[in-house]
């Protein structure tokens, strides 16, 4: 077996923590050493819930890394809707690491949606934009709005919820979907400068 997908030892605990509903862009590997894209839909201590293109089969072995967070692993306990749960028996330390972290980002969350509502969605003059998806197919779209952190785009095309897009020359992952487009949170920010002049066809 890899040494990248090493059991855990037998000295985990068995431990509950309040579940953290925060959406990370991050990649997971499976087995095969292949990595894609996915988001948290919700975390804990024991399980992570993702979305995510693609689904690993059920007790598969996966590793997460996030930039926020310490690399997590653990096994498919259930496919949803959009991507798959895992669960995870991680060991004492590591557990109290990421307890540490999650803890931080509840408390921090009312300021960042504070953040977040500072980001005006704005109407860009030039709507029209280039969406590039995964598979490197491009379409002419419509943008309904922009912000610094994500863009909302009119389109009859839906790549499925997690997958990366490039919004002219902005990377982003889609968070959802709507009746005629979809949102998209860009993986990193737009500067304010940026935000007007982001559709340039």
């Amino acid at each position: 077996m890899n040494q990248h997908f090493q059991h855990v030892s037998a000295e985990v605990e068995t431990y509950h923590f309040k579940t953290v509903r925060i959406g990370l862009s991050g990649r997971y590997m499976v087995e095969s050493r292949q990595e894609y894209t996915c988001q948290t839909v919700e975390i804990s201590t024991n399980e992570m819930s993702l979305i995510a293109a693609t689904k690993p089969r059920i007790d598969e072995e996966v590793i997460v890394y996030f930039r926020e967070l310490c690399r997590l692993n653990g096994r498919v306990v259930s496919h949803e809707t959009d991507g798959f749960r895992i669960g995870m028996n991680l060991p004492s330390m590591k557990r109290k690491r990421l307890e540490d972290q999650l803890t931080l980002f509840a408390l921090r969350r009312p300021a960042e949606s504070a953040e977040k509502r500072r980001h005006e969605r704005i109407v860009p003059v030039r709507r029209l934009a280039l969406l590039r998806l995964s598979d490197g197919c491009e379409h002419i779209v419509k943008i309904r709005d922009v912000s610094m952190s994500g863009v909302s785009i009119e389109s009859k095309f839906a790549p499925v919820m997690g997958s990366e897009i490039v919004v002219d020359d902005k990377p982003a992952v889609v968070v959802r979907h709507f009746d005629g487009g979809l949102a998209a949170e860009f993986i990193e920010p737009c500067a304010a400068a940026e935000i007007d002049g982001l559709p340039r066809l």
